[in-house]
């Protein structure tokens, strides 16, 4: 009996020493983390704000006679940028001089009574007499944008004119000369009576040539009774008159060789305009430069074709009497500018022409 007493003793002793130890167990023991909360729904994105409506800009316009073979580049032009503009760029072509004449086109499009004008240089040569360069320039449009030729015409009309040259119309439209008379050397012509137009009056001077001015209507006449002797004219437009109808020659030389009709816009018409809508006007005009020079170097075979066709026949210098013209021709140009424009933007005009 002792000695069950004994052992039960021992047994309640080391139970109850091993309950510290129990209990240090039980509280070094974490609790189990509690289950994460499930994440919030994502919240749905907002909606795009819409695009911004395309700005809608009208553009009014004015030129010579869309006509004219000299207003082709522009009729390409305002096509192009009609159809790129899909209706928020628009061209608006208001008519020729009988909307306004030809003399007020330049002030008209200064005071924003129309945005555009195209129109020869020689209409506004007073505030740019420069402006002969650009129509005896023998080098490509893209050569006169690398050599900064065009920029120095932007600077120009913008500073005497409050205008934005955006570039020509036209280009390599040269002159001819048609004859009655037969010729062999370019002096032959002195004392000849021939029509003339404001270009060629300096040249026909230095040859001893009497320049005649006439109106379209008058011109067929006065060669068909032999009152004037030929006639200086881009070939397609001696055509566009008749004039190969009564002449029987002519010179196969081409004098100068630039273009004279230029695009003009309202300055402040032009900074208002978007960028975007800029890119457009410079973008097309690059690219209708290329497609005008090709067309008026066609356009001029196929008039003498033409020519030929109508019994006229062709005179040809030599070598060495063609570069004689062509020298005095540009020659009695530049002396001519050199009377009233400054001599450091002349010779600066001369060296971007160089070829």
């Amino acid at each position: 009996m002792k000695k069950r007493f004994l052992v039960a003793s021992i047994i309640l002793g080391l139970m109850l020493a091993s309950l510290p130890f129990l209990a240090a167990c039980a509280k070094q023991t974490p609790a189990p983390a509690p289950a994460p909360a499930p994440a919030p729904a994502p919240k749905p994105a907002p909606a795009p704000a819409p695009a911004p409506k395309a700005e809608k800009v009208v553009l009014k316009a004015v030129s010579d006679g869309l006509e004219l073979g000299s207003m082709r580049g522009f009729k390409l032009l305002m096509d192009k940028i009609n159809e790129l503009g899909k209706g928020n760029l628009v061209i608006n072509y208001v008519g020729g001089p009988e909307a306004i004449p030809r003399a007020e086109q330049p002030g008209a499009v200064k005071k924003g009574i129309v945005d555009i004008a195209v129109i020869p240089i020689s209409t506004y040569r007073a505030e740019i007499p420069e402006g002969s360069a650009i129509e005896i320039s023998h080098i490509t449009w893209a050569q006169e944008r690398q050599t900064g030729f065009l920029e120095l015409f932007r600077q120009l009309h913008k500073e005497r004119m409050g205008l934005y040259l955006l570039g020509g119309s036209n280009k390599g439209g040269s002159f001819i000369i048609g004859l009655n008379k037969m010729v062999s050397k370019p002096q032959d012509l002195a004392g000849l009576k021939l029509r003339t137009g404001a270009l060629l009056i300096p040249l026909y001077k230095a040859l001893g040539v009497s320049g005649v001015t006439t109106t379209a209507a008058e011109q067929y006449e006065a060669i068909e009774r032999g009152v004037i002797d030929g006639w200086g004219y881009i070939a397609s437009m001696a055509i566009d008159q008749g004039l190969h109808e009564v002449t029987k020659y002519w010179i196969d030389h081409f004098i100068y060789g630039g273009g004279s009709v230029q695009i003009l816009i309202n300055l402040d018409k032009w900074n208002k305009l978007p960028k975007e809508y800029q890119d457009i006007f410079e973008k097309v005009q690059a690219e209708t430069e290329p497609v005008i020079e090709a067309w008026w170097k066609t356009s001029h075979q196929q008039a003498f074709e033409t020519f030929k066709a109508k019994g006229m026949k062709p005179i040809k210098f030599s070598d060495a009497d063609a570069k004689w013209l062509t020298d005095l021709s540009l020659k009695v140009q530049w002396d001519e500018m050199g009377k009233t424009v400054k001599p450091d933007i002349l010779a600066k005009l001369k060296e971007m022409l160089k070829k």
